[in-house]
């Protein structure tokens, strides 16, 4: 499955292509959309891409960082007290992989940003949790080199 390599279903005699899944972007449903896009932007580091709003209040906003697309939108249907409520992870859970969960440990704490201590996994990951203003747990994770399981 190299660059260029086009993938057929398997069994099709006419070798019909397949496509390829290359990102999956949450959309989280958030009491205060510029509330949250404060915490994405200047707490996690990601950049703005688009927002749409109108009378002052901005209801939708889209943002990257290294590949990684967050969407934001204002919604009444969200149960934001119960995600508060949690002391675990919930129904929805942001795995946000990344290449040294230590250095991105060190980065949101100097930011200002409330993080969980870093846990080592029975399967050589490190991780620490991050909750957002709605309550949206994020974690964030890297594989430890194998010299230092």
């Amino acid at each position: 499955e190299g660059p260029g390599r086009v993938l057929t279903r398997r069994g099709s005699q006419g070798g019909t292509p397949v496509a390829r899944l290359t990102q999956i972007a949450p959309h989280l449903a958030v009491e205060d959309v510029d509330t949250s896009l404060a915490f994405y932007r200047d707490g996690l580091g990601f950049t703005v891409t688009s927002s749409r709003g109108e009378y002052g209040e901005t209801f939708r906003a889209m943002l990257q960082r290294d590949g990684v697309t967050v969407l934001l939108r204002r919604t009444d249907l969200g149960d934001k007290g119960a995600r508060l409520a949690r002391h675990t992870w919930g129904d929805v859970v942001l795995y946000v992989y990344c290449t040294n969960a230590q250095a991105e440990w060190a980065d949101l704490k100097d930011r200002g940003i409330e993080v969980g201590d870093i846990d080592r996994t029975e399967d050589g990951m490190d991780e620490f949790v991050v909750r957002d203003p709605d309550g949206y747990v994020l974690v964030f994770g890297s594989d430890v080199p194998a010299a230092a399981r």
